[in-house]
């Protein structure tokens, strides 16, 4: 089975079962929960564990800081999770992965290590990345790191980004976003507004956009005289808001959507948890929301506190 390009020695790939000696032709690795494959993995040294998870259409994740270069033409699910912040050393390893089927791509990590997608067909996407504040060296170029990561998934259609302090120190990041032409399903949780309509130009057919931490302060002029991007027009259906904070970006932001999202059909506010002990009126906020001019004529519109969400 071509699987590997750097591999270790012909005996390693003996120890498991190919596609042509496994029972009836079943791929039975896949049929195992993830729990069990994870916890199997980790017994294994580094090149084992990929050739063995190769073999798995479903899962291949493991823990690394080595240069790995790997085919896997079978491989339908990929997730890693790499963390050069946890050592003291800086460690500029690279992952490519030529995966024509790879469907699902996750990622969790600091952008330490590149990770190189090669003619792959990802449509769903997971990203976590936190940026190390305490380390002032490994900041540098962080929006350079994720323009390229998010370049190389351009295709995907379900796209879930959760950064932490990342647009804090990298606020260039979505100045100039790759074209997201297929992308129907978007959940943010670190954002401005000017990072969030970048996007939402660059993404024409989006149907689902949920703002999962609110929205950071930025330029509140940013709304005013944006224009409006074309999946409000077309195809934007669904708006999640949630750790709605009241402020005045938030708001403007939330006129901004009604105001101009022809197609919207469902709107959910759901306020952040600190709200509940401040001496903001909600009832107010929501009548005031509820006021907002809706561009949707068939739009549902539901506020609700963090306990109802």
């Amino acid at each position: 089975m071509n699987s590997i390009i750097a591999t270790q020695k012909n005996e390693t790939a003996k120890m498991f079962p190919t596609e042509e000696t496994a029972v009836d032709g079943e791929d039975i690795i896949s049929k195992l929960h993830e729990s069990i494959l994870g916890h199997i993995l980790s017994f294994l040294p580094t090149m084992e564990a990929v050739h063995t998870s190769v073999l798995s259409k479903s899962l291949c994740e493991w823990l690394t800081k080595q240069n790995i270069s790997m085919k896997a033409p079978l491989l339908e699910k990929f997730s890693i999770a790499i963390w050069g912040s946890l050592s003291n050393e800086s460690h500029k390893s690279a992952i490519k992965i030529f995966a024509p089927n790879l469907t699902d791509f996750s990622y969790e990590g600091d952008l330490e290590q590149h990770v190189i997608l090669l003619n792959s067909s990802i449509r769903s996407v997971y990203v976590v990345v936190v940026i190390d504040e305490d380390n002032k060296d490994r900041m540098e170029n962080v929006g350079f790191k994720v323009h390229n990561l998010l370049a190389q998934i351009r295709e995907v259609e379900q796209l879930k980004l959760l950064f932490y302090k990342v647009l804090m120190h990298a606020r260039d990041s979505f100045t100039h976003p790759p074209a997201f032409g297929r992308l129907t399903c978007l959940q943010l949780n670190e954002v401005t507004g000017e990072a969030l309509l970048n996007i939402l130009h660059n993404s024409p057919i989006l149907n689902t956009l949920v703002l999962q931490n609110g929205v950071s302060e930025s330029n509140k002029d940013v709304l005013a005289s944006a224009p409006v991007p074309q999946c409000f027009l077309s195809s934007l259906k669904v708006f999640q808001f949630k750790e709605f904070n009241v402020h005045e970006l938030e708001l403007l932001l939330v006129k901004f959507v009604m105001a101009n999202a022809a197609m919207l059909e469902q709107m959910t506010i759901c306020s952040a948890f600190w709200l509940r002990y401040s001496d903001i009126d909600m009832e107010k906020v929501k009548e005031q929301i509820l006021s907002f001019p809706k561009c949707s004529n068939f739009v549902m519109i539901q506020c609700s506190n963090v306990n109802s969400y």
